[in-house]
Order: C-alpha cells, then sequence, then structure tokens
C-alpha cells in the first residue's frame, strides 16, 4: 500500500470524484468542498490531498483546507494502514491538525493510530448524524415567510454566524464575521425567516451535482419555541427540491434531541453517524 498526495485540485478531483459520488450524500461534505476549491473559493488557503492505494484501488481519501482540520473517507473497515499512512505524511509535512471529521468507524481508527504516533491525547468533539431529505412532510408553518438575507441584514447575520459557531462549538472559515455575512449575502446562500422582523437564519451550502446541504440554522433564544426554525428549514429545503436537486442533507449533533426531532418532522432521514475528534497538545515525555 502506498499514500499519493497532490498539489493540483484538478487531477486529485478527477481521481476521487468517481469513488466519492458513488454514496453522494454520505460523500456531501467532501465533494462539497473539492467543488469549492475547484471554483477557486479556497484559492488562499493552504491545502493537504491525498489518498491511499493497494494494487490500483483507492482505499482512504483526505482532503483538509486550513484553518479547517481534515475529511476523511474510507472504503474499507479497520484499514489501519491506510490511516498510518495518513498520519505519518502529515507528521512528515509538517502540518498540524486539531481535529479529524469522518465517518465514525474511521475516524476513531486514525485518531487512535494519530495520537499515539504523536503521543498526544484525543477525546470526541462532537458526535453528528447526516440526514437526507428527498420529499417534505406536510407541516403546519408557523407565522412569517422565508426570503433571501439582503444587504440590509449583514449586520444581523454576522452576529448570527458567530452564536452559531458559539453554540455549536465550530470552526468559522472567516475571523471576519461582517465579511462571512457579506459573502453568504452576495452569493444568495444565507436565507431568513421573517416575521415583522427577520427571527431564524440558515444557509445553504455544498452543493453538488444531486445534493446541498442545509446549516447554520439558528433561532435567538428570544425567538425559539414558536417553529420559526422548522418552517424555514422546510421551506428553504423544499424549494431546492423543488430547484431540481435530487436530496438535501444536514448535519445534526446527536447531543441535542430537540433538533433532530424538527429535522425528522420536515422529512429528513438519518443515513449515517459522523465523528469529530479533538487532538490534545503532544505529551511532555
Amino acid at each position: 500500500m502506498n499514500l499519493k498526495r497532490f498539489d493540483n485540485p484538478k487531477i486529485f478531483a478527477d481521481s476521487v470524484m468517481p469513488i466519492l459520488k458513488k454514496e453522494e450524500a454520505v460523500n456531501g461534505l467532501m465533494l462539497g468542498v473539492l467543488q469549492a476549491i475547484l471554483r477557486g473559493d479556497y484559492e488562499k488557503n493552504e491545502k493537504y490531498m491525498a489518498y491511499t492505494e493497494e494494487n490500483g484501488f483507492i482505499a482512504s481519501i483526505v482532503l483538509m483546507t486550513l484553518p479547517f482540520g481534515p475529511i476523511l473517507y474510507s472504503s474499507r473497515k479497520n484499514d489501519s494502514d491506510s490511516m498510518q499512512l495518513i498520519a505519518d505524511d502529515l507528521i512528515k509535512s509538517k502540518f498540524k491538525i486539531d481535529d479529524i471529521v469522518g465517518r465514525k468507524s474511521e475516524t476513531k481508527l486514525f485518531a487512535e493510530i494519530y495520537s499515539r504516533t504523536i503521543n498526544c491525547g484525543f477525546e470526541l468533539g462532537m458526535n453528528m448524524r447526516l440526514y437526507e431529505l428527498k420529499k417534505v412532510n406536510n407541516i403546519i408553518l408557523s407565522s412569517g415567510l422565508i426570503r433571501q438575507a439582503e444587504q440590509k441584514d449583514t449586520e444581523i447575520i454576522a452576529d448570527w454566524i458567530g452564536q452559531f459557531h458559539e453554540e455549536t462549538h465550530t470552526e468559522r472559515g472567516s475571523s471576519n464575521l461582517l465579511e462571512a455575512a457579506e459573502r453568504r449575502i452576495k452569493d444568495g446562500s444565507a436565507f431568513v425567516w421573517e416575521d415583522k422582523k427577520i427571527v431564524s437564519m440558515t444557509l445553504k451550502t455544498r452543493p453538488t451535482n444531486k445534493y446541498v446541504s442545509v446549516s447554520g440554522v439558528l433561532t435567538p433564544k428570544e425567538y425559539r419555541r414558536k417553529g420559526y426554525a422548522t418552517s424555514l428549514v422546510y421551506s428553504l429545503s423544499k424549494s431546492l427540491l423543488e430547484s431540481g436537486y435530487e436530496g438535501c442533507t444536514l448535519f445534526t449533533d446527536l447531543s441535542n434531541p430537540t433538533s433532530n426531532k424538527i429535522y425528522q418532522d420536515i422529512g429528513y432521514k438519518a443515513i449515517c453517524d459522523f465523528d469529530k475528534y479533538k487532538f490534545a497538545k503532544k505529551i511532555s515525555a
């Protein structure tokens, strides 16, 4: 078995996309990030792109765009050889990673091998469930309506993006929240529920050929328990399906049973679990 690392995103994509697209909904996170790289969205970000192979067969794939941690895919169970090769190459390449995300089994195996190799601790940062939607259920909507976020909403959207990352303990792609909000509004990926004033937010993210993700769902505490988030996610998901996407996906934090139930009520169905592991500082000898 050997590892092949790439500097050219196009060549890397040509090699791995046929494999990832076999399960497009499950691999939407990596596919979405890879397609964003091809569009030039991460032009200034340092990247790590590699796969392991044996006898011409790709076994595992890893993709990282700093400052985010790697996304991991494996076609094999308990593929410790691939995980060791990836860990060794990341260390050799002097990439310091703080976390890793991927499907449950391979991600834990990588975390164990990487932490043992560099002599550090690790812990489960988030246990997530990936949901898929192909048809919405009929639900009663709250008062108000969905609309795309507009320039006048920039400061509020910036604040809510910050709140979302604080509540979900996830990394922001940009330290400048206003720039992040302006970008989302400009590209038409930010949506709000308006009931006399805007009361909830969500984002359309990581479009692939057949799927698109819904994320960044936030309703400030003073507007919760009124069905705004449910109405917003339902309305956006329905619109995305009607626009031609085969399905929508979203991730939930399994420690939040309320959000999991809300999405199931809309029609989202669980398809697999993902884990995010965080690495501690190197243990002193």
